[in-house]
């Protein structure tokens, strides 16, 4: 069973996730949502070759689409290393 680590960076994007989904849509849907995220974490740490490549931004880099953000993440032995929790709709390059 892989592992999944985050970035500071990364740790800071799921408070703001978590904290504009409570303002915007209320804690318990909040909730669900940073618990979906957290599974895909798992299941990303589990199958690391999953989500796409995207060595365009960084090597060895790997993104994934859940929802209205994607998860931008390195493989590593044990598992993925989360780099990034960004809005779909932001400037990738610019924030990783």
């Amino acid at each position: 069973m892989g592992n999944y680590s985050l970035s500071k960076k990364a740790d800071f994007d799921l408070e703001k996730i978590y904290e504009y989904g409570i303002l915007n849509f209320g804690l318990k849907r909040a909730k669900l949502y940073i618990m979906g995220l957290h599974e895909r974490f798992e299941n990303l740490a589990n199958s690391p070759r999953f989500g796409r490549c995207a060595y365009q931004i960084a090597p060895e880099l790997r993104r994934f689409e859940y929802k209205s953000h994607v998860i931008f993440y390195i493989p590593i032995d044990t598992g993925i290393f989360i780099v990034r929790i960004l809005g779909d709709n932001m400037d990738f390059k610019q924030h990783i």
